[in-house]
């Protein structure tokens, strides 16, 4: 039941990013679009949660997960790039973070462990990228504009630095 819903979630990448850009253009679907990135949301939570309490935990599981979070995240953001709405460093910045964190992972992994290793920062991290989907969908696709382009300027400027910061912090490497 996680991997269905971890890959409900990646099934829901490109609908929510088609969803966000047809909002552009037809305010009807805005709603469309928040409505899947809360399903979004939803699954992320629960997904962990009822591995953990099935006993199904592993690092297949793991990995399956990461891999539905950066999908999930990088089509909401470069379909945001796409629309000129985010510069094109948002989603850059987010995958670079997401691509160090396997590679350094897998640098840190044995054969017999291979694993995702943990990273506080690089977890609210994640959460920060879906804040960021989130704040897009509805000031964005749900057309309500509360923020305005300067201070959603400053939000973006934001993702290089948290993103840094999060794979900076695995540093240094270790021994292997």
């Amino acid at each position: 039941m996680a991997d269905f819903l971890t890959g409900l979630r990646a099934l829901l990448a490109p609908a929510y990013a088609w969803a966000f850009l047809r909002a552009l253009e037809d305010a009807r679907w805005g709603w469309t679009a928040l409505g899947l990135y809360g399903l979004a949301c939803l699954t992320d939570v629960l997904d962990g949660p009822l591995a953990r309490r099935r006993g199904q935990v592993r690092p297949r599981g793991a990995f399956f997960d990461a891999g539905a979070d950066i999908l999930f995240v990088t089509c909401a953001l470069g379909a945001a790039w796409y629309a000129g709405i985010a510069p094109w460093w948002v989603p850059g910045s987010v995958l670079g973070a997401f691509v160090f964190f396997v590679l350094h992972s897998r640098w840190l992994a044995t054969p017999d462990t291979p694993r995702l290793v943990p990273s506080r920062l690089g977890h609210w991290g994640g959460v920060a990228n879906y804040v960021l989907v989130g704040v897009l969908a509805v000031e964005e696709a749900c057309g309500l504009h509360l923020l305005g382009s300067r201070v959603l300027g400053w939000v973006f400027a934001v993702v290089p630095l948290y993103s840094t910061v999060g794979a900076l912090a695995r540093l240094p490497l270790g021994p292997r």
